[in-house]
């Protein structure tokens, strides 16, 4: 089978004679089986030499080219027997929301995340994940920025928690219309709870525009959390699950995924139990610290965690907000 119109050739890519070659080893597709199944949105070799240029390139997932079907890593899920890869499948907020668990899952989360981000590089400007316990005096901040322009914040309060996140290649990003101005319903029905975290200058560009592509939030009484009524975007425009790559680790929750993010992002082995020693958010110990960063001691992590709050041998928690 020739490669689809439109999809352009690599070096990396399958040749007719490979793929008569690979195609019978599939397995036959759901739709095609007697228990039945939806029709496979994008044509396997698409798929495979996807997975083939990543791989033939020592390339990242998100950096896959964009004529070939987009792909989000998951590492609980396989296609064709392959862990880690599945199709995006237009995730919104609304789906980040629903899988995000309640208030005081996620702010433990992003201790953890922080702690570990920490450990993993002790230099505060190369981190991914921060934790601010004393972000304001009635207030905690996780927070994320990956160095290319994306970032998001999560603040944690006596009302609730706010999150608001952005892509800079988003095309729900304010800037993409002069003057700037934020996407139509990201903020519609924000509680007054809430409303000053809109307009914080620390969420905000220069020229004082929300730099938000994402925002939800929860107050401590809802049963969900909750976003705005988002306008669409018009046809045939995707954000290719913007929402979700930007929160995947977070959302994700297992340590294994922070396992892969760090292997990824410091290109270096990160031990699968010691991660999850910090998930826990049981005490440091420095042989835990050494299994992530033997260059790292203890004892020069402790303004790192008083400041992400991090539970210590005797410290109590911070009223109202755990």
């Amino acid at each position: 089978m020739p490669n689809p119109v439109g999809h352009r050739r690599y070096t990396s890519d399958t040749t007719i004679a490979e793929w008569a070659l690979l195609d019978p080893l599939l397995p036959v597709p759901a739709c095609q089986t007697q228990t039945g199944g939806d029709p496979e949105k994008w044509p396997r070799r698409q798929i495979v030499d996807a997975i083939r240029c990543i791989t033939d390139n020592d390339a990242k997932w998100r950096a896959v080219r964009s004529d070939f079907p987009p792909l989000l890593w998951d590492p609980q899920c396989q296609v064709d027997g392959v862990s880690g890869i599945s199709l995006d499948t237009a995730v919104s907020v609304h789906e980040v929301i629903r899988r995000l668990p309640e208030i005081s899952i996620v702010r433990d989360r992003s201790r953890a995340m922080a702690v570990l981000d920490a450990i993993m590089s002790p230099d505060w400007e190369s981190r991914f994940y921060s934790f601010d316990s004393r972000w304001s005096p009635a207030e905690e901040m996780a927070s994320m920025r990956d160095g290319c322009g994306n970032d998001y914040s999560i603040v944690f309060s006596q009302a609730g928690a706010y999150a608001r996140g952005f892509d800079h290649e988003s095309p729900m990003s304010p800037y993409r219309v002069t003057p700037p101005v934020p996407w139509p319903g990201l903020f519609d029905a924000v509680p007054e709870a809430f409303a000053h975290n809109v307009l914080e200058p620390a969420f905000s560009g220069h020229d004082g525009i929300p730099r938000v592509t994402v925002c939800f939030w929860r107050g401590q009484a809802d049963s969900e959390w909750r976003a705005g009524a988002v306008q669409a975007l018009p046809t045939g425009v995707d954000d290719e699950g913007s929402a979700e790559w930007l929160f995947d680790v977070l959302v994700d929750g297992r340590p294994e995924a922070y396992q892969h993010f760090a292997e990824e992002h410091y290109e270096v082995t990160a031990d699968i139990e010691a991660i999850r020693h910090v998930y826990a958010l049981r005490p440091l110990t420095q042989s835990v610290v050494s299994a992530l960063n033997p260059d790292v001691e203890l004892v020069d992590l402790a303004d790192d965690l008083a400041q992400i709050g991090y539970p210590v041998p005797g410290a109590e928690a911070t009223p109202g907000t755990a």
